[in-house]
């Protein structure tokens, strides 16, 4: 089945180089001009991925994407956020909220897609354990979700994927530097401040079991396994 991406922009030429590029790479293209038109489309077709301006006529692009992050029947769903008038203020928040991806206009339609279909083609975040998902008699997590104990955490894909990568490399110190090259796309403009950004967005959704990262300042993060409180991803 052909994938399908939500291509939302006010901006009629913008969106039909995206739509067009997309329909060549055999990529269905949804399309919506505004902030609540996108929330319809993304609630009725469920597109695998949704692609956003951050300057929208009705809400902002980052309202969009904090609804589609708090949506349960929507999130995980990946998002990637264009614009050409967004600082490093905006760039950061949208990480915090759990974009996947942010490309500044103009853009290279050709890179766009090429980024877009690497994110389609990322694996689900797994992690290597101590305990089997669903130990101790406990459901499995469901995709989307960390288990850590008794305790079920919802997080982004890319929230997983660095939760993975630090598991994989428990008691290491991982750099900031290593984790963009293991969990983000080559040519990404995430930064090193864009991991500390999901880290603190990971961290808080952690709640009490987040001393489980640990900072290692100047350097990165290390995970530390909490006594007890076995960790599982989604297979």
């Amino acid at each position: 089945m052909a994938k399908q991406i939500l291509v939302v922009d006010p901006d009629d030429a913008s969106r039909a180089q995206i739509v067009s590029k997309l329909e060549t790479n055999q990529i269905r293209a949804l399309e919506a001009t505004d902030g609540r038109q996108a929330l319809e489309v993304a609630h009725d077709a469920r597109p695998d991925l949704v692609v956003t301006e951050l300057v929208l006529g009705d809400i902002t692009g980052l309202n969009l994407c904090r609804r589609l992050r708090e949506d349960p029947a929507l999130d995980p769903m990946p998002v990637v956020v264009l614009s050409r008038y967004a600082d490093e203020v905006d760039r950061i928040l949208c990480f915090e909220l759990g974009v996947d991806d942010f490309v500044p206009k103009p853009f290279s339609a050709n890179e766009l897609v090429a980024r877009l279909k690497a994110i389609l083609r990322r694996p689900p975040a797994r992690a290597n354990t101590t305990a089997a998902p669903g130990a101790h008699g406990a459901a499995p997590p469901r995709p989307g979700e960390v288990r850590i104990g008794d305790l079920v955490v919802e997080a982004t894909p890319r929230e997983l994927q660095i939760l993975a990568e630090l598991v994989r490399q428990e008691g290491r110190v991982v750099s900031r530097e290593e984790i963009l090259e293991r969990v983000w796309e080559p040519g990404t403009t995430a930064t090193p401040r864009t991991v500390d950004a999901h880290i603190k967005a990971l961290r808080r959704k952690l709640g009490r079991a987040r001393d489980c990262i640990r900072t290692i300042r100047g350097i990165g993060y290390r995970y530390e396994p909490i006594p007890g409180k076995p960790i599982s991803t989604p297979a």
